[in-house]
């Protein structure tokens, strides 16, 4: 009787309990906003998910112009009217747009729930200011390279002109030629950009880099990218260095050296004159890097032993010097696998459970039956 009623309370309690709100705020994203002086921008939102009266708020400390619609149907607007003439600090400021659930009288347990969306707000420089992205590709031997430079107003106020020189140099900083580019005007907040071409057909193929030096009126900023000119060609970067007696894994990571994909590459290591590894063939993207994997297997004493990678790519092949290490075979522990032992002691616990209830419950019910034919012999 005692667990009837126990059950029975149980069940008058979840009654009680409000059903689990997953309260959602939808909405256009808006993780970045340029202040404007005297733009307005309004973003709309929709509450779904909805099982109790809500209320819609913005944190805003600097900019009290910020403002929210009444929500109906679950649907209200954000409104930012920037101010014309007011003074905002250069920097940026995280805002917030957040619904939350409202208690009901009449609701005693639960919790309740507030969602928001973040979004930040840039104040850009009120003096002269830019951003600079700069990018060299690198090409095949032979070709020539289109430098392309790219300018953004990161203030308020009017840049009446800016242009750059480009400086380009080898590996060990020689420097091979200077271009300049064209004088332009930047407006406030606007962006513009540079193509510019250089004679690079009779460079060798290396690593490159090159500088822009940016002036905007009688300012600067440098900005550095480096390039390669490559030709056909494969790397190798490396290597597994040490193998155990035995099966071992062996690994080779290569690089394109090319602008074009390398087709069918693939490698053989030979090791004290004795071939043991032909690796499956990969194709590589141009200038990326790939592994060739394989499994040998290691006859060798423990020592240092002298080898080649013989790599083929595209119909060529090239052989690269190695030096392995071969370690003495480990003999495998062997382990107590204690997820077994634990399979049984968990269906004898559970055996053992049940006994208890079963004996608990005869107890029990030879209990009541005790107390039935006591009250019947009064």
């Amino acid at each position: 009787m005692k667990s009837i009623k126990l059950l029975f309370i149980i069940f008058i309690l979840l009654l009680f309990i409000p059903p689990v709100s997953a309260l959602t705020l939808i909405g256009r994203p808006m993780d970045k906003i340029v202040y404007q002086p005297g733009a307005t921008i309004t973003n709309h939102y929709q509450i779904s998910d909805v099982y109790l009266p809500v209320e819609a708020s913005v944190s805003s400390d600097v900019f009290k112009v910020i403002t929210i619609t009444p929500i109906v149907n679950n649907e209200f607007d954000v409104i930012i009217n920037f101010p014309e003439e007011e003074f905002i600090p250069t920097g940026m400021y995280r805002q917030s747009v957040s619904v939350r659930e409202i208690a009901e009288p009449s609701s005693s347990i639960g919790s309740l729930i507030t969602v928001s969306k973040i979004f930040t707000i840039i104040v850009y420089s009120y003096e002269k200011d830019i951003e600079v992205f700069f990018t060299a590709p690198s090409i095949n031997q032979g070709s020539n390279l289109t430098f392309q430079l790219n300018v953004n107003s990161m203030s308020y106020e009017d840049i009446g002109s800016v242009k750059a020189r480009i400086n380009v140099y080898d590996h060990e900083n020689n420097l091979l030629g200077s271009l300049l580019t064209s004088e332009k005007p930047l407006p406030s907040l606007s962006s513009l950009s540079f193509s510019i071409k250089f004679d690079a057909s009779k460079l060798p193929p290396g690593n490159y880099w090159a500088e822009a030096l940016v002036n905007y009126d009688g300012q600067e900023k440098e900005i550095n990218s480096t390039f390669l000119i490559g030709n056909i060609d494969l790397t190798l970067k490396d290597y597994t260095s040490e193998l155990q007696q035995g099966f071992s894994d062996f690994s080779i990571k290569v690089a394109n050296n090319w602008g074009n994909e390398l087709r069918n590459v693939y490698a053989k290591v030979f090791i004290n004159n004795q071939e043991l590894l032909h690796t499956p063939s990969i194709n590589l993207d141009s200038w990326k890097e790939g592994e060739l994997n394989g499994i040998m297997k290691i006859d060798f004493a423990p020592g240092v032993y002298q080898g080649i990678i013989k790599l083929f790519f595209e119909g060529e092949s090239k052989e690269v010097p190695i030096t392995v290490r071969v370690l003495a075979s480990v003999q495998p522990k062997k382990e107590i696998n204690y997820l077994l032992l634990l399979v049984p002691l968990m269906y004898i616990l559970m055996f053992a459970a049940i006994i208890i209830l079963i004996y608990l419950l005869l107890k029990s019910i030879h209990k009541e039956k005790k107390d039935k034919l006591a009250k019947k012999k009064r």
